[in-house]
């Protein structure tokens, strides 16, 4: 998945904010850890939700080794007061032995997220590492997957599925610019954002087939109350791609996704659904308190019961008491 260029790579592994204690010889989550083999038993999210490789850009430049004790993760607010030892152009460029500026990034930010710090009167576009993995000192860091791209970057899961994640947030940025300049009624921002905002989420779903409920309730309650017309601007999406060299297999399956996923929505019936039992009366069952642990557990319940998995008050009940002792 790595790519030599202009003598940098423009591809990296997924680690951690929190990467490495060398003490403890502990890893923060993430699909690539120091000295520990990950089986795919241990990926809980599934490997299709789950990050391997994304894009980095070659020569960026960043802070080192600033040895923070303790350090909290960074915002975007404060990551260049945290400061270390500046480097110029310096990251995904040298020869590798596995370190984070070398063949890594981190989720501490969104992709193609603008950490411009002031060095000396000039902005730097940069990232941060806390230590690097020389020393007794744990490693953490935030190293940014950034791309050439405008509006996002590509980046590849653990199922071997390629995404191109940030266009569709900075798309619905753009949509809400130009209908608010043209004065469009809210209904209709609110239509065009959701569309764009989840007009890739069908394509995703396809190595998921066959569909199952709780796959399709997920769907609908991210596009309510727009769920089929986003099926629909998804199919025109993909079919907008047609050319001469356009495999045929590929239109194929996006349009059975599409048709399975329409038929699945239509079957759930309203999203979401009306519980089994009143909110407050499973809470009382299980001595829980109003709050947002309460906001969690209906949600959930809902997933549950769309899913087909509680069919009952009985039922709903012993969930929500596991639910609520899993935390």
């Amino acid at each position: 998945m790595k790519v030599l260029i202009a003598g940098g790579f423009n591809g990296a592994a997924l680690s951690s904010a929190a990467l490495y204690d060398p003490v403890t010889n502990t890893n923060g989550p993430g699909a690539f850890q120091h000295f520990v083999p990950v089986s795919n038993a241990s990926i809980s999210d599934g490997r299709s939700n789950t990050l391997c490789f994304g894009e980095v850009r070659a020569y960026t430049s960043g802070y080192r080794n600033a040895a923070i004790p303790n350090a909290a993760p960074p915002t975007l607010a404060n990551v260049c007061s945290y400061t270390g030892t500046f480097k110029a152009d310096g990251e995904h460029v040298e020869w590798v032995d596995g370190k984070l500026h070398e063949t890594g990034f981190t989720t501490t930010f969104g992709p193609n997220a603008k950490t411009i710090c002031n060095i000396s009167g000039q902005d730097y576009l940069c990232d941060w590492i806390n230590q690097t993995e020389t020393t007794n000192f744990p490693t953490s860091g935030a190293v940014t997957s950034r791309s050439y791209h405008p509006n996002g970057v590509q980046a590849s899961m653990l199922d071997g599925s390629v995404k191109f994640f940030g266009h569709d947030r900075t798309g619905v940025e753009i949509v809400q610019r130009v209908l608010g300049r043209l004065h469009a009624s809210g209904a209709l921002q609110e239509l065009c954002s959701v569309l764009v905002r989840q007009h890739l989420a069908l394509g995703f779903m396809i190595p998921e087939r066959p569909l199952d409920r709780r796959a399709a309730y997920r769907y609908a309650l991210a596009t309510r109350p727009y769920a089929l017309p986003s099926i629909v601007l998804s199919l025109g999406d993909r079919l907008a791609t047609r050319g001469a060299r356009t495999r045929q297999r590929g239109l194929r399956r996006h349009l059975e996704t599409a048709r399975e996923l329409a038929t699945a929505i239509v079957e759930l019936g309203a999203v979401p659904p009306r519980l089994l039992a009143p909110a407050d009366r499973i809470a009382a069952a299980i001595g829980l308190e109003p709050g947002p642990a309460l906001g969690r557990l209906v949600a959930a319940l809902q997933e549950e019961q769309a899913a087909g998995a509680i069919a009952t008050e009985d039922e709903a009940v012993a969930f929500a008491r596991a639910f609520i002792a899993t935390g």
